[in-house]
């Protein structure tokens, strides 16, 4: 189990079509030199497990930098062989893992499959990360173990740090504050009800990430008169990321207008967020629909049961 290099693209595509075909949503991968340009950049730590014997790639994950800031880093493209045994126990991986990871950032974000609940028990056990919300609809037309429905996704958030730099959380009173209070408790964090003046509402002139192979846009609430007027984007999956501070005082307008609250993201050096996506009308029901149909893990699935109350007494 190490570090790839740019000479493993060949064994990371093989497993990736194992795995996935070719769905995955991110077509760079296949292409020759993709993945080596992802690992010369910088931008990510790919890591595999190797089988004894033939060399074989029997299972990868990855850790990307996408916070200049160093708050978090997110994990991502985790696959494993279905019918190979690994070299090194999962245990180890991630004992290793973390060590490496010590100091680097303290939050470590992923978007974790609901097509099996597999990956989050693997998830909660292995990489200590607990469900802190969903993302609706986040991956389209990938086929994994022949299922190519709409997948949905459970956020889940591993804290690194020996504790939390911040552990109040600040959540304004509404329908929705029972499930962002659950999704904060579930990382660790201390949540509170504040009253917050209602405020303004405008967005960054530039997005916390424009995610072109996923249709996925995060943007987040700026300061008072510093930002955009907000409209909806033209991505496929529109999240908005609102600092719980004062700026949470837009949390209102920004649910009549058609965003739900999904989820909690924390961090180190900002003000914690609620993430709030785009779906308006019809788009709530089938949200709510969405996530009853999907196979969860006992803590996501608790949490989803809250989230789904909260839509019921919204609407």
């Amino acid at each position: 189990m190490r570090e790839l290099v740019a000479a493993d693209e060949p064994a990371l595509q093989g497993l990736l079509r194992r795995i996935y075909g070719e769905t995955y949503s991110y077509r760079a991968l296949y292409r020759s030199g993709g993945i080596a340009g992802l690992i010369g950049s910088g931008r990510a730590a790919l890591w595999g497990d190797f089988a004894d014997g033939d060399g074989a790639l029997v299972s990868h994950t990855g850790l990307f930098w996408k916070d200049p800031r160093g708050d978090y880093l997110e994990s991502g493209l985790s696959l494993r062989h279905p019918h190979r045994r690994p070299a090194t126990t999962d245990a180890e991986v991630w004992r290793r893992i973390f060590g490496w990871l010590d100091g680097r950032a303290t939050y470590l974000h992923q978007q974790t499959t609901t097509h099996h609940p597999l990956a989050q028990r693997y998830a909660e056990r292995h990489m200590r990360a607990r469900p802190v919300g969903f993302v609706v609809d986040y991956a389209v037309g990938e086929q994994l173990a022949s299922l190519d429905r709409p997948m949905q996704a459970v956020m889940m958030t591993t804290l690194l740090a020996a504790d939390h730099p911040q552990r109040a959380v600040a959540i304004p009173p509404g329908p929705w504050a029972e499930f962002l209070a659950a999704a904060a408790r579930s990382v660790g964090l201390e949540p509170a009800l504040v009253e917050v003046a209602a405020c303004a509402v405008g967005v960054d002139r530039a997005a916390i990430e424009d995610n072109r192979e996923l249709g996925l846009m995060r943007r987040t609430i700026a300061r008072p008169g510093t930002g955009v007027e907000l409209a909806p984007s033209t991505a496929r999956v529109d999240l908005l990321h609102v600092p719980l501070d004062a700026r949470a005082g837009s949390i209102s307008a920004l649910i009549a207008a058609g965003w739900l609250p999904m989820g909690v993201r924390a961090h180190a050096t900002r003000p914690h967020e609620a993430v709030l996506q785009c779906l308006p009308g019809a788009r709530r029901a089938y949200a709510s629909e969405a996530l009853a149909g999907v196979r969860l893990g006992g803590a996501a699935a608790a949490l989803a049961q809250t989230w789904r109350a909260a839509c019921a007494r919204a609407t």
